[in-house]
């Protein structure tokens, strides 16, 4: 008996990035804040997304100060995701 896995071409992560949470509309967040999904973005969908980007922060500065290795990363992009918190707020503001 043969099984055939068949991989979904545009489905969710295909567009690049790593995806770092959801939004209640069930929209991905990905790591990166420019990625041209949230250009769909409600102002709602930022407002969750720069939530979950502090998160993500708070989560990978916890990891490095207790000498653990980060969930996300493995090297010091961390501050991406305060500035990407702080670009979903400011679009959040604008729709």
């Amino acid at each position: 008996m043969e099984f055939y896995i068949f991989l979904e071409k545009s489905g969710e992560g295909s567009r690049g990035g790593l995806i770092i949470g959801h939004t209640s509309s069930g929209k991905p967040i990905y790591n990166e804040h420019g990625h041209a999904s949230h250009k769909k973005f409600s102002s709602q969908d930022h407002k969750e997304a720069a939530k979950r980007h502090d998160i993500v922060h708070d989560q990978n500065e916890l990891a490095w100060k207790i000498g653990q290795p980060s969930l996300i990363h493995k090297d010091d992009r961390n501050v991406n995701h305060k500035d990407a918190a702080a670009a979903h707020r400011k679009l959040a503001k604008q729709k």
